[in-house]
């Protein structure tokens, strides 16, 4: 069973890396990753990958039993049958999405639409989420209400393990509070004719300075 993985156009991440990395020790699986060469060093040396905006992404799609995804495929390819496409999503939608956003460029949501009529499943992280991810993306197919699999680690046994990894790999002692800013997708932001880096909405510079002591920004 050959299974082919995308993630935010070729990157290692999300729920897609976490469904790899519980799949990757059983037999009969062939895991194929789609993959952006500014970011293959976040990749596994010994992954299978395919280069994301080459022709053997398109090959790669087409020979899948199985595609697993986080995000969009905006890839050019013909699902085949016998194909399975589990489009898991990234977040819960506190923001607009798709056919709820306020703009989008012409073409563009059309354009999206193609890879949504090829979803076979789509996994919702809550019940609050279900429902808006079906009228955004005007989803008629099946909703698993599971969760997200990037998150299964928050309430796993191996939790406080990685925790004590993470912190001595980032630097941040036992009794410092980490406080995390990242900010999501602004369509009027990425969308604008610049060349420019977006913005953030805050100063991480002074957002830092005014945390009190034990504290630590990540942004």
């Amino acid at each position: 069973m050959r299974v082919v993985y995308n993630s935010f156009h070729g990157r290692f991440s999300d729920n897609p890396r976490a469904l790899y990395e519980g799949l990757r020790g059983r037999t009969g699986l062939e895991h194929v990753w789609l993959a952006d060469r500014a970011h293959l060093a976040a990749f596994p040396e010994d992954l299978s990958k395919v280069d994301v905006d080459g022709p053997e992404a398109r090959a790669a799609l087409e020979s899948a039993d199985l595609v697993i995804a986080c995000s969009h495929i905006e890839v050019e390819w013909d699902k085949q049958p016998g194909t399975t496409y589990l489009q898991t999503w990234h977040g819960t939608p506190l923001k607009r999405v798709h056919y709820d956003v306020l703009w989008a460029p012409p073409g563009r949501l059309d354009y999206l639409d193609r890879d949504i009529a090829k979803w076979d499943l789509l996994l919702s992280p809550n019940a609050v989420s279900t429902p808006r991810l079906r009228k955004a993306f005007a989803y008629e197919g099946e909703v698993l209400e599971t969760g997200y699999p990037r998150n299964d680690l928050l309430s796993s046994d191996r939790m406080a393990e990685v925790g004590v990894r993470v912190r001595a790999e980032l630097g941040i002692a036992d009794a410092v509070t980490a406080v995390l800013y990242a900010p999501t997708w602004r369509d009027d932001d990425v969308q604008r004719d610049t060349t420019s880096d977006v913005p953030f909405a805050v100063d991480p510079s002074a957002f830092a300075s005014a945390l009190g002591p034990g504290q630590v920004l990540l942004a």
